[in-house]
């Protein structure tokens, strides 16, 4: 069984740009058939939810801890191999199809977190300027008025 935890963020990185570099995806219905999503496609909430992304992975999962690994049937590991314009194959297994789809989550996650944090300090400015005393306002003012009558 292979252990899922020992990913890293810079294996995640590593085969992000390895994606990216050569444009492709993961094939997000069945292996044989379906939509490719890129990395660009991955942001888009509207086309993929973060829950038909977690079944993929746990479909890449399922593979990965099944591969047979029989000689005679050759590497099992590899979802595909493309070519480049140098005439080199670039391979791509299904633990990168997985860890590029974990690096897409949760930099989706993290983005929708920084969204709504910036949303709430909004809130919370607006709620504490709202809510302040005539004390308050008034050394405010006085502290604008000094800085004001200086450039003056």
């Amino acid at each position: 069984m292979y252990d899922f935890n020992t990913i890293t963020i810079e294996k995640e990185k590593e085969v992000t740009v390895k994606f990216k570099e050569h444009g492709v995806g993961v094939t997000m219905g069945k292996f044989t058939s379906g939509d490719v999503a890129t990395w660009a496609d991955l942001m888009k909430a509207s086309l993929y939810s973060e829950k038909s992304v977690k079944l993929k992975m746990l479909e890449l999962a399922r593979v990965i801890n099944t591969a047979c690994n029989d000689d005679f049937l050759g590497d099992t590991s590899t979802s595909f191999v493309i070519k480049t314009e140098l005439d080199e194959n670039v391979k791509y297994t299904h633990l990168d199809m997985y860890i590029f789809l974990r690096a897409a989550l949760r930099y989706r996650r993290s983005t929708s977190e920084y969204r709504n944090n910036k949303n709430k300090v909004k809130e919370l400015e607006g709620f504490i300027e709202a809510n302040k005393s005539a004390d308050e306002k008034l050394v405010e003012a006085k502290a604008q008025l000094k800085e004001l009558q200086k450039t003056l």
